[in-house]
């Protein structure tokens, strides 16, 4: 089995990975990753999130000139911030996926620069519900005031069958429905062909750092193409059946520390 200093990178998934289910970053979890970074060790995360529900707590975690890939797959930053590579949806396509939300009511929004835009359902139902201690919280603001929408990513909520055959007609776009642990459907919109998995090659490029080189930590079904293709894939706990079926590795789950103990487990030269 390899160890630790056979890789050069590992990439976290944030929700349920990074995060427990009450959406918090445990103590003990962020010991380990200040201890990590006395390794020669490129770290970062690899996120369905955009940059604003992260700035605060999350990219903090990693030196600055460490680079993440966010927005499902569509864009790679710095922990600053600062857009390194990214693949778009045009301004059109957005402007026209926001009224099909629109009409047949469903949730989203589109992250811009330190805010999300969110149309009212999304901004009712999904952000007001979050406390403003929550660390995943986005700055919001009404998508009305939004006056140019390209963007790599549209999270939206909240999915009936009328807006999923809508987007099932779009031959631009990427999309995977996820339902989440309380039943509540929902997907991350990218450009066609983009997922985590090819912001990870946009990382490569950027760093010259093969993928075999990386260790990948997830838990759903959006971290299929990321950890398929990365050099050792790692499955959280309380991952889906089938993401543990495809990962070389099951740690614990992550209500019980199971990401914090793994990394004190392999920084101490224990196998992966």
């Amino acid at each position: 089995m390899p160890k630790l200093h056979d890789f050069r990178a590992i990439f976290f998934d944030v929700d349920k990975t990074l995060t427990n289910s009450q959406r918090q970053l445990s103590p003990r979890l962020i010991a380990a990753l200040q201890k990590l970074r006395q390794y020669e060790l490129e770290a970062g995360v690899c996120t369905g999130r955009s940059f604003p529900s992260l700035r605060r707590v999350v990219l903090p975690l990693f030196p600055d000139h460490f680079f993440h890939v966010i927005s499902g797959g569509g864009q790679v930053i710095n922990s600053l911030g600062q857009s390194l590579w990214q693949k778009t949806i045009s301004d059109d396509l957005v402007r026209e996926i926001v009224e099909h939300a629109t009409f047949y009511n469903v949730a989203l929004h589109i992250p811009y620069g330190k805010f999300v835009y969110a149309n009212q359902r999304m901004i009712n139902e999904y952000h007001n519900k979050f406390t403003d201690e929550n660390p995943l919280k986005s700055p919001v603001l009404p998508i009305e005031k939004l006056t140019y929408y390209e963007t790599p990513l549209i999270p939206a909520f909240g999915l009936n069958d009328e807006f999923v055959n809508y987007l099932d007609s779009q031959v631009d776009i990427n999309f995977k429905i996820i339902t989440d642990y309380v039943g509540i459907r929902h997907c991350d919109i990218t450009a066609r062909g983009v997922n985590k998995l090819t912001g990870l090659q946009g990382w490569s490029q950027l760093t010259g750092i093969p993928l075999e080189k990386v260790i990948g930590i997830g838990d759903s079904e959006n971290d299929e193409e990321f950890l398929s293709n990365v050099g050792f894939s790692v499955a959280m706990g309380n991952a889906t059946p089938y993401i543990k079926s495809i990962a070389k590795r099951i740690i614990g789950d992550t209500d019980e520390d199971g990401l914090a103990i793994y990394l004190e487990h392999i920084m101490e030269g224990n196998e992966l």
